[in-house]
């Protein structure tokens, strides 16, 4: 359950979580990072090359979202947000969307009622933007962008904990692999 970060919630901590199937879920199975990942693997086996395939799924979540209702996966989400950040914890959001459904993601997070964390906007690498408070890393690797944000951002400067929520174990073992060796709890 979402709630279980609660306890970790300090003003030390930053709570990095993922959105699609961590917050959020579009209302119908079209549109689901399941769906666009099918429609991935149905590329492959016709024999598309992976960097294609890869490219056309994304393309084709991507048309999706951007008519698509979200809902939150889990009815408390966003209350647990809003009381991680009462506790003095720091929230940000860490996708794998692309940069160009930035805006849509925003307009889909302000429907369920996420809280936004952030109102600056910037670049942090090249494919990887952050605006309000939700960090596009495109094609990039979500523990090597989190660290870096770690590094660079002034706002992370007091971080002592970095609890990293995503339904996907490879983004996980990312996140444990960057910043292994770390000053973080993670």
């Amino acid at each position: 359950r979402y709630a279980d970060v609660l306890p970790y919630m300090n003003q030390e901590t930053l709570l990095v979580t993922d959105l699609d199937n961590t917050v959020i879920r579009p209302v119908q199975t079209i549109g689901s990072d399941q769906w666009g990942g099918h429609i991935r693997d149905i590329f492959r086996a016709a024999g598309i090359e992976e960097n294609l395939a890869v490219d056309a799924g994304v393309a084709m979540f991507a048309a999706v979202q951007m008519k698509t209702q979200v809902s939150l996966v889990e009815e408390t989400t966003a209350n647990v947000l809003r009381r991680a950040r009462a506790k003095g914890a720091q929230i940000v959001g860490l996708t794998a969307r692309s940069l160009y459904l930035t805006e849509r993601t925003l307009q889909q997070l302000e429907s369920i009622h996420f809280p936004k964390t952030d109102e600056k906007s910037y670049h942090v690498a090249p494919g990887a933007i952050s605006k309000n408070g939700i960090v596009f890393v495109g094609g990039n690797n979500k523990g090597e962008i989190l660290k870096q944000l770690l590094k660079e951002r002034p706002e992370y400067r007091n971080v002592r904990r970095v609890v990293f929520i995503d339904d996907k174990l490879h983004h996980a073992e990312n996140v444990d692999v960057a910043l292994a060796g770390s000053p973080y709890e993670v």
